[in-house]
């Protein structure tokens, strides 16, 4: 929402978090960041929240942005939302997602099977790719953050399902 004089501006974002693992996950903590159009990070904000086994939970996180630069049909795209999720409970560290891919950060001892993580780089080469040896780059282009959210709670969700 933007004031009349087109300079300050209200962004909400709203999400739908999905454990679909028969697992309770508790303390999870999900951290949206929005950069401006030079990249400049601009505001982020952390929620934290627990899962039940099959539970679904919508959320909401809102940014007030002042000298707001305005959209044109050559410049569509001008801010950028980045959202990490961490998913302690897999032996994840990190999740960081953006409009042209991330990557996954592993602990060393995650629960997460790494013969199922050597499976996803072998046979969808043009997804995952490894970088480094706890790194799992992903290398798929999002257009939107529901978009992105879904992507990576389904990758998410399926390390459960292949946990140890």
């Amino acid at each position: 929402d933007l004031d009349e004089n087109f300079r300050h501006a209200d962004v909400s974002i709203e999400f739908e978090l999905n454990n679909s693992s028969n697992t309770y996950q508790h303390d999870q903590k999900l951290e949206v960041c929005l950069t401006s159009p030079d990249g400049e990070e601009l505001e982020s904000k952390m929620l934290s929240f627990n899962l039940s086994p099959n539970q679904e939970k919508k959320q909401s996180i809102s940014f007030r942005l002042s000298d707001v630069q305005l959209w044109s049909a050559e410049t569509p795209s001008l801010y950028k939302l980045r959202i990490k999720l961490n998913a302690h409970d897999l032996g994840i560290l990190k999740v960081d997602l953006s409009a042209q891919g991330g990557t996954i950060e592993f602990k060393e001892n995650t629960k997460v099977n790494p013969g199922y993580i050597i499976s996803l780089v072998q046979t969808k080469p043009n997804t995952f790719k490894f970088e480094g040896s706890q790194k799992l780059r992903l290398v798929k282009k999002t257009e939107t953050a529901k978009e992105r959210i879904a992507f990576v709670s389904d990758i998410i969700a399926d390390f459960a399902k292949e946990s140890r």
